[in-house]
């Protein structure tokens, strides 16, 4: 979790986290499971903008902490999302 300052571009921070998941497979992976029990990768294609990145405001900061500790405490779904997410979150003042 990074604390960003007022004057940063989100635009050019989601655009850096995309080109990073977009360059790298791994980060685009699922791993499904055949009928015979045999794990396998499926590589999500990189043109399809499967990284979206949640931006969410709240007006206080307990909220804010719910959510951050539903975000930090996700399990994730191997088969159905990729294994990397990234939210923005603003605390109106």
């Amino acid at each position: 979790m990074y604390l960003l300052e007022d004057n940063v571009n989100i635009k050019l921070v989601v655009k850096s986290l995309q080109s990073i998941v977009n360059r790298h497979e791994v980060l685009r992976s699922l791993i499904k499971v055949s009928n015979d029990g045999v794990a396998y990768q499926v590589v999500v294609d990189a043109d399809n903008n499967y990284f979206p990145i949640q931006r969410r405001s709240f007006n206080s900061s307990k909220g804010l902490q719910a959510a951050i500790n539903k975000f930090v405490h996700h399990i994730y779904e191997l088969d159905k999302e990729i294994p990397i997410k990234a939210s923005i979150y603003h605390l109106n003042s």
